[in-house]
C-alpha cells in the first residue's frame, strides 16, 4: 500500500481548525508562506535561537489511525497538527503497540 500525502485542501481545514498548535504539547506555530502546500513552522528565533533563513522546525500532519492501519489521509478527522518531537515520539511507539495487537490478534 503506497502512501498517498494529506490533500492540500485537507492541510488548511487542518491547520485552520488546530490554529496552527501542536495537539499535544500546545507549542504554537507559524504558516509559512510562499509554499504550494501549507505548512506550520517554528522559526528557531521563537524558541531563542538565532534564525538563518532555514533554521525551522516544521510540523506534521498526524494520523489518529495510520494508514497502515486503515487510517484516510483524505478525512479531517483522522488528522491532527504536531510538532516534530511530538509526533515521532508517539508515532513509533503508537504504531508498535498497534502492529503488536494485531499480530496477537491474527494468532488467535
Amino acid at each position: 500500500m503506497s502512501r498517498k500525502s494529506v490533500p492540500v485542501a485537507v492541510r488548511r481545514a487542518v491547520i485552520e481548525r488546530d490554529k496552527a498548535t501542536c495537539q499535544v504539547c500546545g507549542k504554537v506555530g507559524t504558516v509559512s508562506p510562499g509554499r504550494s502546500k501549507p505548512t506550520v513552522v517554528i522559526y528557531t528565533t521563537e524558541i531563542g535561537r538565532k534564525y538563518d533563513g532555514k533554521d525551522s522546525i516544521s510540523f506534521h500532519f498526524h494520523h489518529k489511525l495510520p494508514v497502515f492501519f486503515g487510517g484516510s489521509s483524505d478525512d479531517i478527522n483522522n488528522i491532527e497538527l504536531r510538532c516534530r518531537g511530538c509526533h515521532n515520539g508517539e508515532s513509533f511507539a503508537t504504531i508498535a503497540q498497534k502492529l503488536l495487537k494485531k499480530l496477537t490478534k491474527e494468532e488467535m
